[in-house]
């Protein structure tokens, strides 16, 4: 795996790009934690056991950005309207990019909470951000298995209005079929 050296590229280490929208995140870079779910056996009145392997957990992201400047709070402004829909409107994953999460494999989330503005402590610095589960979809079983059902695509350019409105060139996705429809062909 090659991991960007923070050095070679200052830029990229002090931006997190959420849905097509950077913004800056210096010295609190994204944090995300993934782990495996493992399972310990061992017998009755025995030293040891095993260990089952049953893959990835999804991993919990945070992300913390500063705000400093009119842009920064419009660029904010922006991805609210993303990641956190009004009622009523599906809540798709976003895209996230940052060497960080990159480098433990999370390119796509799913926010779960955000955290309101408040002062970070220096004169003139804001502080925002959001907790998220990484959004990976279990992958389809061989033969046509139709009990997984198809996961929403991951919205990275839908952009959204401030209205709640859906922006120019914006496609609402349609509707899932269920899967004795997709049997039949209907």
């Amino acid at each position: 795996m090659n991991i960007l050296f923070p050095q070679a590229d200052p830029v990229a280490w002090d931006t997190v790009i959420v849905a097509d929208r950077a913004l800056p995140c210096l010295r609190e870079y994204p944090k995300a934690k993934p782990g495996r779910k493992l399972d310990t056996k061992s017998a009755a009145g025995s030293s040891g056991g095993r260990i089952v392997d049953k893959g990835y957990d999804l991993a919990k992201v945070t992300v913390t950005v500063l705000l400093w400047t009119a842009d920064h709070f419009r660029t904010w402004g922006e991805l609210l309207d993303v990641i956190q829909p009004r009622a009523g409107r599906r809540r798709d994953a976003v895209s996230i990019y940052h060497p960080a999460l990159e480098s433990v494999g999370v390119s796509a989330v799913v926010v779960e909470s955000i955290s309101s503005i408040e002062h970070s402590g220096t004169a003139g610095i804001f502080k925002a951000g959001f907790e998220a589960i990484q959004y990976k979809p279990a992958p389809r079983r061989a033969g046509g298995d139709t009990q997984t059902p198809t996961a929403p695509p991951v919205a990275s350019v839908v952009e959204t209005q401030r209205d709640g409105s859906l922006g120019p060139g914006a496609a609402i996705p349609s509707a899932p079929t269920s899967p004795r429809a997709r049997r039949s062909g209907t």
